[in-house]
């Protein structure tokens, strides 16, 4: 037999149900923030998990850790989707001002053409001098 005095064995299965729980949240994350995964479904994953932690150490029992981790979910899903809302909105802003400058160059690049309108049928454009002239022939 040890010397050393034995430890409450209760205590620690709650502490390694806690570590599982806690690994199979992270590993929900790992799945759902893949790459095709929106900010929406990351910021949800992540406040899902941040909540199931914070509350694991306050409640200390299964019932906490689930309230923790849907309120978090909740809360990131707003977050993220303001972030991804804000992200196009400046994507959207980009591409308008990437359209107006491609605008204005092909405007830029076209010829000009003069103007030759005739006022009357007295009237005549000269083409040696550019000028209208009076014909009264």
């Amino acid at each position: 037999m040890s010397n050393f005095p034995q430890k409450n064995s209760g205590g620690i299965r709650k502490i390694k149900r806690t570590g599982i729980l806690i690994s199979a949240i992270a590993a929900v994350i790992l799945a759902l923030t893949g790459c095709t995964a929106t900010t929406t479904t990351k910021g949800a994953a992540v406040g899902a998990a941040g909540g199931a932690v914070v509350g694991q150490v306050i409640g200390r029992d299964t019932k906490s850790t689930m309230l923790g981790a849907a309120a978090g979910g909740l809360a990131g899903a707003l977050a993220g989707n303001m972030i991804e809302q804000e992200k196009r909105a400046r994507i959207k802003a980009e591409m308008e001002a990437e359209q107006a400058r491609q605008d204005q160059a092909i405007e830029r690049s076209r010829p000009r053409q003069a103007a030759t309108t005739i006022s009357s049928d007295d009237n005549q454009l000269d083409p040696t001098i550019g000028e209208i002239t009076n014909d009264t022939r």
